[in-house]
Formats: structure tokens, sequence, C-alpha cells
């Protein structure tokens, strides 16, 4: 996950959210020979996933497992996947928002569209939720290497979006707490200081 992740996921901000990735081991790779994968064709919607955002937010959901109860999670796991695109979201609607008649006309133009500007388009929303879902299976006792193979080549990107809202929301009543707390949460000073 860190390999993955630390060209473009490895700066102060990602350090205070789930930490430093291991030097000595992104050395070694390099030394290895292994290539850093960019992008690959998701093989349901067709677009291109880029891999440091989903493996960013698997690293940032394993470091930080959500927690049984719903609340943002105390340890940032959200903030390093769909919470830290939500929050930047809401950021560019607040900056656009005299060129809208409303935030739900906003969304309904730019929020989960193949084509949109900004954060949070589909492919956004694909890499979050397939992020979240294999680091979960890798905290099931699946090896980041299984648990990929696993995921996109037997289906389990087929259900990519029921996987992610029943283990993270569990329910419409809980997901509006969790989805309210992280653009409004106060409790946690590193998600403030990254909302602000």
């Amino acid at each position: 996950m860190e390999f993955l992740r630390h060209e473009d996921y490895d700066n102060h901000q990602w350090l205070q959210l789930i930490g430093d990735v291991d030097d000595g081991f992104i050395r070694y790779g390099k030394n290895s020979g292994i290539k850093m994968i960019r992008e690959f064709r998701d093989p349901f919607h067709g677009i291109d996933i880029k891999v440091p955002h989903p493996e960013g937010t698997c690293n940032g959901t394993y470091v930080s497992p959500p927690l049984p109860h719903p609340t943002v999670n105390e340890c940032n796991g959200d903030v390093a996947g769909w919470g830290g695109d939500l929050m930047t979201f809401y950021g560019e609607w607040r900056r656009d928002s005299g060129s809208y008649s409303s935030g739900y006309t906003y969304c309904m133009e730019k929020l989960a569209k193949l084509d949109a500007a900004g954060t949070l388009k589909l492919r956004d929303l694909v890499e979050d939720a397939d992020g979240h879902n294999i680091a979960m299976m890798v905290r099931a006792n699946k090896t980041i290497v299984e648990a990929v193979e696993a995921y996109y080549t037997s289906g389990g990107h087929l259900s990519r979006f029921r996987q992610f809202y029943s283990d993270r929301f569990q329910d419409a009543i809980k997901g509006k707490k969790i989805v309210e707390r992280i653009p409004t949460n106060d409790i946690y000073p590193i998600i403030s200081a990254g909302r602000l």
C-alpha cells in the first residue's frame, strides 16, 4: 500500500493523517526493479483508475479502520479516502456557489459524473470504494496481492458500492451521521486542520 501511494500521497499532511511510508521498503522495491503502476482500466466502468488514490485510501483504512459506531474515524482513515474527497468537494462548492442556484444543483452537475471537473467524480468514488473494500479484505487476513487479485478478477468490483456502503455506513441513519461529521467535526485536530 505504501509503495503504491508513495509518489502522490507522502507529504506532511499524509504523515499527520495516517503516518509515513517506509522509505527503506520503497527503496527496496525500486532497487528490485518493481515498476510503479500508475493506472489501469476498471473492468466494470471502463474508466482509468489512478492507482495511488485507491492505495492511499486503502492504506488509511488499513491503519485506521472504521469504528463500530457512527462517527468519524478516530484515527483519520475516512479522511484518507472518501471523507477527504467530500471535504474538498464541499470546498469547491463553497468556492463556486455564486454560480449555482443551490448545493443540490451543484451536486447534480458534478457529483459522481464521468467527466465532471473537480473532486468526487465517478472515478474518485470508485477509487475510494475500492481502497476501502480492499483494506477490509487485508484486515480480514488476505495479503494485499491476494485481496487486489480477488477483488478485480473474481467479481468483488461488481458490488463495490454495495460492499462499501454496508461496511462503512451500514444504513441510511448511521450513514447520514457519518457523512455530516466529516465537514463539521471539530473533535479531531488533524481533521479540522485538513479541512481548513
